[in-house]
């Protein structure tokens, strides 16, 4: 559930191990017990002793994807197979260095829960975890090729598919108000702005001031320009073979972007207005949308319930078929190829894969379930409409950061010089090149 968005909003927190689900061993069960009557566990080691599994993630990963630690889950799975889980929690900012090292030196958790995407890149999934493809629960899944690595192997399990969207929300009463249609196009998109700054309303709230809040914009429409027109563009770049000011579309989205600014539609106190001005602003209906995301809906759903937002794709194109984006697959439970107790990790995996287990998570929370065999969720509106208008349409499309291999914040102080009229989206380019080779070299990547 957008990772790097809540990751921005909260602070690193200190290293806890929670040591969860103390318990004994149950009688058989079809998920791997052993019967006492059989000698015992046989999950236990030559001592007597019951075996104990670690599974190592980030706070953020967590709090965003709760369904891999769901704690009656883990209880119910050492009472039937005498196997202990151990959480490891790591400070968001340390998460990646430390799952790094003890990759190399061979010191790794049994389970490591980590965004799909960025465990490619950052830990090296195909070097590093296990080829899961043949796993019992690869044939119950829904979307087996949603969980395909490049190379075409599965590294890993996420217990829910993605529900979430980068967008442009907009206040529904506002567009009924005036008989605005959702737009389809930029031209659209410009003549919508047009007639709600007539109107005397602000048309786009830009919180600038933050600097995750712009980068939605390009993250979206370039990772559609790499996903839909040019496969394959994202190995070029992180390559080093291409680089990101060689790419037309990209100068045309951030010039389409600052356009919105230019012309108006977008206050030029941007970059003074930041992120917790949203709410007041929307309830007093100050502006009718703004380029963000799912969870302020869900926010706001709580702080206004009588406001009607809704969503749209950022319409930074003409003459395309529009696509919501995506943050990357989160919450993937991996099994690294060094994991001391890699059988009873695939049977974890196994067992929260299980239709009782998927039921059991959803009771907390609600999500739509990887495998065929799940219960269907009872999904809230904003859910369901994402879900029936842009996933099951093939409308969705992974944003630009979930790709990258190195951290991103220069390119976003980049976009504040060109709000503030400091670069041209030429220049933004060519920066974040010079920046981004060095940053590659710095993390010794190849071709750099």
């Amino acid at each position: 559930m957008n990772g790097w968005k809540r990751a921005a909003r909260q602070t690193a927190i200190g290293l806890a191990t929670l040591a969860l689900l103390a318990g004994c061993a149950s009688n058989a069960s079809t998920n791997g017990g052993a019967n006492p009557a059989e000698g015992g566990s046989k999950n236990e080691g030559a001592q007597g002793e019951k075996v104990t599994i670690t599974m190592e993630a980030g706070q953020a990963m967590k709090e965003n994807y709760p369904y891999a630690f769901n704690q009656a889950n883990l209880d119910e799975f050492e009472k039937q197979t005498g196997i202990k889980v151990d959480v490891v929690i790591d400070p968001d900012n340390q998460v990646k260095n430390v799952l790094q090292t003890k990759l190399t030196t061979g010191e790794t958790p049994d389970l490591i829960v980590y965004n799909k995407v960025s465990a490619e890149n950052e830990l090296n999934s195909s070097q590093n975890m296990l080829d899961l493809s043949n796993e019992p629960w690869v044939d119950r899944l829904s979307n087996p090729d949603m969980l395909k690595a490049p190379d075409g192997k599965i590294y890993g399990f996420v217990m829910q598919s993605p529900l979430d969207a980068l967008a442009v929300v907009y206040n529904k009463a506002i567009f009924r108000e005036m008989g605005l249609s959702v737009p389809k196009s930029y031209d659209e998109f410009l003549a919508v702005c047009d007639a709600i700054k007539k109107a005397g309303i602000t048309p786009i709230f830009g919180p600038f001031k933050d600097q995750w809040t712009f980068q939605i914009w390009p993250s979206g429409a370039f990772g559609y320009v790499a996903e839909v027109e040019k496969p394959g563009l994202w190995d070029q770049i992180n390559s080093g073979k291409l680089k990101f000011a060689d790419v037309p579309e990209f100068e045309d989205i951030l010039s389409k972007g600052l356009q919105l600014i230019e012309k108006g539609y977008i206050p030029k106190s941007a970059l003074s207005d930041d992120y917790n001005m949203a709410p007041d602003v929307f309830s007093k209906k100050k502006a009718a949308m703004m380029i963000m995301g799912d969870w302020f809906i869900t926010d706001m759903a709580t702080k206004d319930p009588s406001l009607e937002l809704g969503l749209f794709p950022i319409p930074a194109f003409n003459g395309k078929e529009l696509m919501i984006s995506q943050s990357q697959i989160g919450g993937m439970v991996h099994i690294p190829k060094n994991a001391k107790h890699p059988e009873e990790a695939k049977k974890f995996i196994d067992f929260i894969s299980q239709k009782e287990q998927m039921d059991r998570a959803q009771a907390e929370q609600p999500f739509m379930p990887s495998v065929k065999d799940a219960s269907e969720p009872k999904l809230t509106p904003l859910q369901q409409e994402i879900y029936d208008t842009y996933i099951k349409t093939n409308k969705a499309t992974v944003e630009m950061n979930a790709f990258m291999k190195v951290d991103l914040t220069e390119l976003w102080k980049y976009y504040q010089d060109m709000i503030a009229g400091g670069k041209t989206p030429k220049e933004v380019l060519q920066a974040w090149d010079q920046k981004f080779a060095e940053l590659m070299r710095a993390a010794k990547q190849p071709g750099f």
